[in-house]
């Protein structure tokens, strides 16, 4: 499984191209800070 942050457009082009398909999108709390995070299987 991968994650990316969603506005990290550079990694989000990268796994699309190396064949990697949307999952789901999550809010985790990374560093006491809420972020959204997309996976990808």
């Amino acid at each position: 499984m991968l994650w990316i942050y969603p506005d990290n457009f550079a990694s989000l082009r990268v796994a699309e191209k190396s064949g990697w398909t949307y999952l789901c999108a999550h809010i985790m709390d990374i560093n006491c800070r809420n972020q959204l995070v997309e996976f990808y299987k």
